[in-house]
C-alpha cells in the first residue's frame, strides 16, 4: 500500500503511480503539510482548524474568482474557525514560490484572513488525486480530522451545493 504522507519524494512517486494507474477518487484525504500565509505549519488532516472543516480548493489561477464567490455565498468570515482556502499551485521552483507567496500575502492584509489561506505547491494533478478530486475546477470539501471526506461539491457556488456542505459541517 502506498503511504498516505506527502513529502517531495512521495509526491513524485505518487505522480508516477497516478499516471500509470488512475485510481478511483479517494474517500479519505491524504496527509499533506502546508503553511498558512502567516507561516503556521499545518499537517492535514490532523491540524484542521475544526472537527469538520470546509476546504476550498482551487487548481487554476482563474478559479480565484469562484473561491471568492464560495466565501461570500457561505458567509465565511475570518472569525470562523471551520474553513481553509487551499490554492494548489503547480510550481516547485523556490524563487517562483517566494514571488507567488509575497503576492498572496500582499493581497491578504488581515492576520486573521492569512490564517485561512494555505497555498500548496507541487504537482497539481498528484495533489488533486490526493484530495480525491479531479482538479479540473474549484472543489469544496467537508473533511474531519481523521481525513474522512464528509461532503464534496465541484464548480461554482450555488445554494443547493451550499446546503450539502452546511449539512455536512453540522452533522455528528
Amino acid at each position: 500500500m502506498v503511504s498516505k504522507t506527502f513529502g517531495l519524494a512521495a509526491l513524485e512517486a505518487l505522480t508516477a503511480l497516478s499516471l500509470t494507474a488512475a485510481p478511483a477518487l479517494a474517500a479519505d484525504l491524504v496527509t499533506v503539510t502546508t503553511k498558512t500565509l502567516n507561516d503556521t505549519t499545518l499537517k492535514l488532516p490532523d491540524d484542521l482548524p475544526a472537527s469538520r472543516t470546509l476546504l476550498l480548493l482551487a487548481f487554476h489561477h482563474a478559479d480565484l474568482a469562484q473561491l471568492a464567490q464560495w466565501e461570500a455565498g457561505m458567509a465565511l468570515t475570518p472569525a470562523q474557525d471551520n474553513w481553509l482556502e487551499i490554492p494548489v499551485v503547480g510550481i516547485t521552483n523556490p524563487i517562483l514560490r517566494h514571488i507567488i507567496l509575497s503576492g498572496m500575502k500582499g493581497k491578504t492584509h488581515s492576520v486573521a484572513e492569512r490564517n485561512h489561506r494555505a497555498p500548496l505547491f507541487g504537482d497539481s494533478f498528484a495533489l488533486a488525486r490526493g484530495f480525491g478530486v479531479s482538479g479540473s475546477q474549484v472543489t469544496v470539501l467537508v473533511v474531519d480530522r481523521q481525513g474522512h471526506i464528509q461532503a464534496r461539491v465541484e464548480g461554482g457556488f450555488d445554494s443547493a451545493k451550499a446546503r450539502i456542505l452546511r449539512d455536512a459541517l453540522v452533522a455528528r
